[in-house]
Parts: C-alpha cells; structure tokens; sequence
C-alpha cells in the first residue's frame, strides 16, 4: 500500500473506533440492559477511558476503606475498574459489587491513576 491509501484507511479505522465506542458506550450506560451483560461487553472491550485522577466509586465504605492500603494502590499506580470488583468479589475489600459496576458504567472508566 502506498502512504497516501495508509493514511486514508488509518482515518477510516479511527472513524469507525468512535463510532463502536459510542455505541458501547450507549449500551454499557443504559440501565434496561441487563448490568452483567453491559459489565461482560465493557471489560471486554478495548474501550473506556483511563481517567489521571482517583475515583472513589459508589457502593463502597470509604471511611472503612482506602485504595493505597485495602487496593495496594500507591500514588500515581493505575487500578483498573476490573481489578476493584475482584478485590470485592474474593472478599478483600467489602462493597457493593453491582454498585461499583454502575459506577464505572456510567463514567465509562475503565482504570484510572491513583494520583491523590
């Protein structure tokens, strides 16, 4: 291929990543789809945003709880929004698991840098 028919095909795909993007995103925040099929498309995806502050999703005690020592999280260490439910699910950290889903859900985050 020559460069000129690179660089028009590289501007397609990019078209066609916002466009995906947009519509997962839809579906990932819309709450009649069911949440572990819209939580099961998210993580999958190679989409969602990497946000460069912390979060503090909803559904958990964070008086109780804090990312450096409950999530092994240092400063400016990235946490994926995957690796949280795991801490929930094996019982590491206490939360509420469908509601720290929807958080991420409905922010469309998929980690984020602990830079407190």
């Amino acid at each position: 291929m020559e460069h000129d028919a690179l660089v028009l095909f590289i501007e397609g795909l990019h078209k066609h990543v916002e466009i995906i993007t947009k519509k997962v995103k839809e579906y990932c925040q819309n709450k009649n789809n069911p949440l572990d099929k819209r939580w099961n498309l998210f993580i999958s995806s190679d989409l969602g945003n990497v946000d460069t502050m912390y979060h503090h999703p909803d559904g958990i005690d964070w008086t109780k709880v804090s990312l450096q020592s409950d999530f092994y999280c240092n400063r400016y260490d990235t946490l994926s929004a995957e690796e949280m439910i795991e801490e929930i699910e094996n019982g590491s950290v206490e939360g509420d698991v469908g509601a720290v889903k929807e958080y991420f859900l409905s922010n469309f985050i998929k980690e984020f840098k602990n830079n407190w």
